[in-house]
């Protein structure tokens, strides 16, 4: 069995234009019974019928819709975050707004990891924290608490 990961997207400094393509693949996400439908809307393909096809889009084997909408992502994949998924959609919303930014966290369900990438413009910024990394950060936090 999988490890899910979940995932939260945002989009902020977007103009309407952007906010549009947002909207509609969020739109796409609620009308289709199978999650990879919509993915192959995105990129103007017919659906691949293997876990490959996912990953090679998505980033992952499979991607479950918990929430979508025009204020934000809530997806569930497998063993990874939809990383690729989201690296297109920037890719389409930066044709129409040059400063647009798309924020996404996202958290192992063990956890084995956790992390955020962030897309703002041209740019790119992400942090990745596996097991140990995650465990002392939270070992350092609790001790400073007290």
């Amino acid at each position: 069995m999988a490890n899910y990961v979940y995932s939260y997207t945002t989009v902020r400094n977007a103009n309407e234009d952007a906010k549009t393509i947002f909207r509609d693949f969020a739109i796409l996400l609620n009308a289709h019974e199978h999650s990879a439908d919509a993915v192959a809307e995105l990129y103007g393909e017919e659906v691949g019928n293997t876990a490959g096809w996912m990953i090679d889009r998505v980033g992952a084997k499979w991607l479950t819709v918990e929430d979508a909408s025009e204020e934000g992502l809530s997806l569930t994949s497998a063993w990874s975050p939809p990383e690729t998924l989201l690296d297109k959609l920037h890719e389409k919303m930066l044709a129409v707004d040059p400063n647009v930014e798309i924020y996404m966290t996202y958290e192992d369900e063990m956890p084995n990891f956790l992390g955020y990438k962030a897309w703002k413009g041209d740019d790119c910024d992400e942090e990745y924290f596996d097991d140990d990394t995650y465990k002392y950060i939270y070992e350092d936090w609790k001790t400073s608490e007290q």
